[in-house]
Protein backbone atom coordinates (compact mmCIF):
# COMPACT_ATOMS: atom_id res chain seq x y z
CA UNK A 1 0.00 0.00 0.00
CA UNK A 2 1.17 3.31 -1.53
CA UNK A 3 0.73 6.79 1.03
CA UNK A 4 -0.27 9.33 -0.82
CA UNK A 5 2.08 12.25 -0.81
CA UNK A 6 1.45 15.14 1.13
CA UNK A 7 -0.03 17.61 -0.48
CA UNK A 8 3.27 20.73 -0.56
CA UNK A 9 1.31 23.74 -1.38
CA UNK A 10 -0.47 25.95 1.13
CA UNK A 11 -3.41 27.34 -0.09
CA UNK A 12 -6.01 25.29 -2.39
CA UNK A 13 -6.44 25.33 -5.55
CA UNK A 14 -9.75 26.25 -7.40
CA UNK A 15 -10.35 25.53 -11.41
CA UNK A 16 -9.98 28.45 -13.05
CA UNK A 17 -9.20 28.92 -16.93
CA UNK A 18 -8.15 32.03 -18.38
CA UNK A 19 -5.48 33.44 -20.43
CA UNK A 20 -2.15 34.83 -19.58
CA UNK A 21 0.61 36.30 -21.20
CA UNK A 22 4.02 36.32 -19.38
CA UNK A 23 7.64 37.47 -20.01
CA UNK A 24 10.66 35.23 -18.68
CA UNK A 25 14.38 35.08 -19.68
CA UNK A 26 13.81 37.13 -22.05
CA UNK A 27 11.17 35.67 -23.61
CA UNK A 28 7.16 36.85 -24.12
CA UNK A 29 4.75 34.64 -24.04
CA UNK A 30 1.18 33.26 -23.61
CA UNK A 31 -0.96 30.73 -21.70
CA UNK A 32 -3.65 29.56 -20.22
CA UNK A 33 -3.99 29.02 -16.40
CA UNK A 34 -5.48 25.85 -15.33
CA UNK A 35 -6.00 26.27 -11.66
CA UNK A 36 -5.28 29.47 -9.29
CA UNK A 37 -4.98 30.17 -5.53
CA UNK A 38 -4.22 32.27 -3.39
CA UNK A 39 -0.14 31.38 -3.14
CA UNK A 40 -0.02 30.58 -6.89
CA UNK A 41 -1.14 28.71 -10.23
CA UNK A 42 -0.44 26.33 -12.87
CA UNK A 43 -0.07 27.46 -15.75
CA UNK A 44 -0.23 25.08 -19.67
CA UNK A 45 2.59 27.03 -22.52
CA UNK A 46 3.75 25.86 -25.34
CA UNK A 47 6.67 28.18 -26.34
CA UNK A 48 9.42 26.49 -24.11
CA UNK A 49 10.03 24.80 -21.26
CA UNK A 50 10.59 26.87 -17.64
CA UNK A 51 13.58 26.38 -15.24
CA UNK A 52 12.91 25.53 -11.85
CA UNK A 53 13.65 29.25 -10.13
CA UNK A 54 12.77 31.50 -13.08
CA UNK A 55 11.03 34.72 -12.53
CA UNK A 56 8.18 35.28 -14.47
CA UNK A 57 5.72 38.67 -14.98
CA UNK A 58 2.34 37.47 -15.33
CA UNK A 59 -0.42 39.03 -16.94
CA UNK A 60 -3.92 37.62 -15.87
CA UNK A 61 -6.74 38.41 -17.42
CA UNK A 62 -10.25 37.49 -15.44
CA UNK A 63 -13.27 37.96 -17.49
CA UNK A 64 -15.66 38.92 -14.81
CA UNK A 65 -15.14 42.39 -14.11
CA UNK A 66 -12.61 41.99 -17.19
CA UNK A 67 -9.37 43.22 -15.76
CA UNK A 68 -5.88 42.25 -15.96
CA UNK A 69 -3.76 41.62 -12.98
CA UNK A 70 0.05 41.82 -12.94
CA UNK A 71 1.80 39.60 -11.21
CA UNK A 72 5.38 38.25 -10.15
CA UNK A 73 6.00 34.52 -9.64
CA UNK A 74 8.76 31.97 -8.98
CA UNK A 75 8.82 29.12 -11.33
CA UNK A 76 8.53 26.27 -8.36
CA UNK A 77 8.10 22.90 -10.43
CA UNK A 78 7.76 22.23 -14.31
CA UNK A 79 5.81 18.95 -15.98
CA UNK A 80 6.25 18.49 -19.76
CA UNK A 81 2.65 17.49 -21.27
CA UNK A 82 2.52 15.69 -24.72
CA UNK A 83 4.53 17.46 -27.52
CA UNK A 84 5.97 20.79 -27.22
CA UNK A 85 3.17 21.88 -24.04
CA UNK A 86 4.25 22.16 -20.95
CA UNK A 87 2.78 23.12 -17.45
CA UNK A 88 4.42 25.00 -14.47
CA UNK A 89 3.58 25.70 -11.04
CA UNK A 90 4.08 29.45 -10.71
CA UNK A 91 4.33 30.75 -6.58
CA UNK A 92 3.01 34.34 -6.35
CA UNK A 93 5.58 36.61 -4.69
CA UNK A 94 4.57 39.55 -2.70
Amino acid sequence: MKWPEKEQREALRTPYACTVSYMAMGYAGQGEIINVGDGGARIRTALHKFEIGTMVVALITFSKPSITVPVFGLVRWVKEESGALYEIGLQFLV
